[in-house]
């Protein structure tokens, strides 16, 4: 788990506001709020983001794809054993004639599976493989992140059908 941008700012802005305080005595307590705020707000949403156990993923690859033309890969996932949906943005790493495909964002939803799909197109005949898939996903104020890197396997290309 790791904070985001967005915690990075909330706390330079406490530092901001902590740095008006030499010049304005008066505003210490207002920059000690700000400081609070941040460090409760961070820590709740540590404590809210969806633990990495809770997330059941699971991956359909086509058993060919062929060059050119389109083929799905299926990521089916649900938060299990939780309350709240969490959009989940997924990233595949590629290698061999595989175009990079763009990053999906998907939601898993509490006890009931969703899927996303990932465009993967060949480029040139051989084995191409999808190295590793990533899934990050972000507590309720966007403060702290999870991730989830796995490895994954090879898939065939031929010409045509």
């Amino acid at each position: 788990m790791r904070p985001t941008g967005r915690a990075v700012v909330l706390f330079m802005a406490g530092v901001l506001a902590s740095t008006v305080v030499v010049a304005v005595p008066d505003l210490w307590a207002f920059a000690l709020a700000i400081l609070g705020a941040a460090a409760l707000l961070t820590g709740l949403d540590a404590v809210l983001v969806l633990p990495r156990r809770r997330l059941a993923w699971e991956v359909r690859t086509p058993p060919l794809l062929y060059v050119g033309e389109p083929e799905d890969l299926a990521i089916g996932f649900a938060a299990t054993r939780w309350s709240y949906p969490t959009r989940v943005e997924v990233l595949c790493d590629v290698g061999g004639s595989l175009r990079r495909p763009p990053p999906v964002t998907g939601e898993a939803l509490p006890g009931a599976p969703s899927d996303v799909v990932v465009p993967l197109v060949a480029e040139r005949r051989g084995t191409v493989t999808v190295d590793r898939l990533w899934l990050r996903w972000t507590g309720p104020f966007s403060l702290m992140a999870q991730q989830r890197i796995d490895a994954l396997g090879s898939i065939d290309i031929h010409d045509s059908h």
